[in-house]
């Protein structure tokens, strides 16, 4: 959908939306499809972000719902929360919210960093359109 004008293509709004949509649903596929050598019910655990809505969640929120589906037969009992949190960490799906700052803290921009289990976590952005967190 590009508005021909004067021989020059103009970049609509919806144009932007539609491809942010396209990068999200991307960046997610690559990422679950790394995770999921650690995990095959990977679809399930990033699935708990977009049953909760919210781009900023306290940890507690992620692990009530993270058993719930434990219970439900649809993530192995074998897995501890705490670990799965910790490699959506290092793969940057999640970061920190620091108490003190109005910034997070993701793997990737700071490679000897670790998840702080005392701080809420935030959803990577690039990942919000493609889990419905608008």
């Amino acid at each position: 959908e590009k508005a021909r004008i004067a021989h020059s293509y103009k970049i609509t709004p919806r144009i932007v939306t539609k491809e942010n949509l396209n990068f999200s649903r991307h960046l997610l596929d690559d990422l679950t499809d790394e995770m999921r050598g650690l995990y095959s019910e990977i679809d399930e655990i990033i699935k708990i972000f977009k049953e909760i809505r919210q781009q900023e969640l306290p940890i507690q929120l992620f692990k009530t719902h993270f058993e719930e589906k434990q219970k439900r037969g649809k993530i192995s009992k074998s897995l501890e929360v705490t670990q799965v949190l910790e490699d959506l960490y290092n793969f940057s799906v999640i970061g920190n919210v620091p108490r003190q700052k109005n910034n997070v803290i993701y793997k990737y921009l700071h490679p000897d960093s670790n998840l702080n289990l005392n701080e809420k976590i935030a959803i990577h952005r690039g990942l919000y359109g493609a889990l419905e967190l608008f």
